[in-house]
């Protein structure tokens, strides 16, 4: 039996050009989808970082808030620490109570707004707490109305982008003391 002329055409495999087209078309279709792939990646890392700036944006204001409401008074300054419009110290003690204060800003030159407890015992300062929000800042402003009683906090973020200093947002958070204190004395606004 010898193979007739037809079935020597149906049994040949394929050529060379066919297997390189082939290739490339399935090399193209594995880069798009890598490139696919990373773009995905990338948006969701950004979408977290986000998502983690809110929250440290929140975590911020509430513990600001906090704090505001819970002090006595707003006062001039402890130790090294004034009131200003980088810096603001807060009276948390009532009478009656061991002499505690809070220092807010950016305390050490760091990019991070800060928290520094101190007490006063018999003339003494002594640190307690040492508070730093993880959100990074750019600039931190205080401003105490003329009342001494409502605190506003003006938070310049830094910028998601290091290529672009300007993006960062400026954030307003206000808070006002609880108390009828008003401010004991001057200070620098």
């Amino acid at each position: 039996m010898h193979p007739n002329h037809d079935s020597r055409r149906t049994c040949r495999g394929y050529t060379i050009i066919e297997m390189l087209v082939y290739i490339a078309v399935f090399s193209m279709a594995l880069v798009v989808c890598s490139k696919l792939f990373v773009t995905t990646s990338r948006l969701s890392v950004h979408g977290t970082e986000i998502v983690d700036r809110m929250n440290e944006m929140r975590e911020v204001q509430r513990d600001f808030a906090d704090m505001v409401r819970s002090a006595a008074a707003v006062v001039p300054g402890i130790g090294e620490h004034h009131t200003n419009d980088k810096t603001l110290v807060l009276k948390m003690h009532h009478p009656g109570e061991p002499a505690r204060y809070a220092v807010l800003g950016m305390l050490d030159g760091q990019q991070h707004l800060n928290l520094l407890e101190v007490t006063a015992e018999e003339k003494e300062l002594s640190a307690g707490k040492y508070l730093t929000w993880r959100l990074p800042v750019a600039k931190a402003n205080f401003e105490v109305d003329a009342t001494g009683r409502c605190v506003t906090l003006l938070l310049t973020t830094q910028p998601y982008n290091p290529q672009n200093p300007e993006a960062g947002r400026t954030h307003r958070f206000i808070a006002a003391l609880r108390t009828d204190a008003v401010k004991e004395t001057n200070y620098d606004r």
